[in-house]
């Protein structure tokens, strides 16, 4: 987002708002530093939002799960008042239905304040006509540009880290324990990954979020390793998304719960949900994984997106600062 609001010749600024109790990795915090830049101080709290506020004319929020956050009230900018353009890209309500942290009139009232409101998710438009709001679906910022800009990251870290993989492998890229868990120690699985690994020819299975120490992986080795894994499979929504950008064969592992945002991904991109399994045991199927996705067809669909989502935002950003009025905490 930074650099397409940097092309239209504004001069962004990131809001560097992290709760006391958010748990910041070093390789995030480093990856912030290093390319989220210009960004303002560190803000902690909704009373830092408001002293800081003044400062900003526009203020754009997204994407990801914002509008499920246990803090919705701060990403649907209850902290802003005064003449104000608010805007949502690409907002996420996490699931098919409104499950903020405040209730649905509050998030109404909130959202209504909005002076362009845009989501990720189909079902998002769906959410926001319940909460009386207009919106459109966009797509998600990592698209807005080239894959060569995540190379320039890639190339940043193999400069200084050396990184010895000469095998094709299969990358496998957990966030939730249970499933690395049982990817790990399920003997059944096990045999199948193995019969799996045998049948397409790979011996060797990474982990894309633990380095061989169990260290969180750097951002730019975490890119290498996605762009030059031979399968992936990831229960990580932005890790299906980048699988997608650099053009890998894939299996999404999701939970009930969690399904509404992978298949809106697909579905935009007319990628076949038959790539989405609700379990790590139901990974052994090589007809689906070895099932080339048509990646000339799937740019096609994110070209088309980009320019909606650009336009989207051009037009935003043109709309007048006006009044807001101030939102009385109770």
């Amino acid at each position: 987002m930074l650099e397409i609001l940097k092309n239209l010749g504004y001069k962004p600024e990131v809001i560097n708002y992290l709760p006391v109790n958010v748990n910041r990795k070093a390789p995030f915090e480093k990856f912030r530093k290093n390319y989220l830049n210009p960004m303002s101080r560190t803000i902690v709290n909704r009373e830092d939002l408001i002293k800081m506020s003044p400062w900003w004319k526009k203020i754009i929020v997204g994407s990801d799960q914002v509008f499920r956050m246990f803090n919705t009230g701060i990403y649907m900018l209850d902290w802003v008042k005064g003449n104000r353009t608010l805007i949502s890209y690409a907002a996420s309500f996490g699931q098919d239905y409104y499950c903020g942290s405040i209730d649905e009139n509050k998030a109404s009232v909130l959202l209504k304040r909005f002076d362009a409101v845009s989501v990720r998710e189909k079902s998002g438009n769906k959410i926001c006509k319940n909460l009386g709001v207009n919106s459109i679906q966009v797509i998600d910022p990592t698209f807005l540009i080239k894959p060569e800009q995540y190379e320039l990251i890639i190339n940043d870290f193999t400069s200084s880290h050396k990184i010895d993989i000469k095998d094709e492998y299969i990358l496998k890229i957990f966030l939730s324990k249970n499933n690395n868990n049982n990817f790990e120690k399920n003997i059944k699985l096990n045999n199948k990954i193995k019969s799996f690994t045998k049948i397409t020819g790979n011996e060797i299975i990474l982990d894309g979020i633990y380095s061989e120490n169990l260290d969180f992986r750097d951002v730019g080795e975490w890119l290498f390793l996605i762009k030059n894994a031979k399968y992936i499979v990831t229960d990580s929504f932005h890790g299906t998304v980048f699988s997608i950008i650099f053009k890998k064969q894939f299996l999404s592992i999701v939970n009930f719960n969690g399904q509404d945002r992978i298949k809106s991904l697909l579905s935009m991109l007319e990628i076949d949900e038959d790539r989405i399994l609700t379990s790590v045991d139901k990974i052994f199927m090589p007809n689906k994984i070895l099932k080339d996705i048509d990646y000339i067809n799937v740019d096609e669909k994110i070209n088309l997106y980009k320019d909606k989502s650009i336009s989207f935002i051009k037009n935003a950003l043109e709309i007048i600062p006006n009044k807001k009025n101030e939102i009385i905490q109770i």
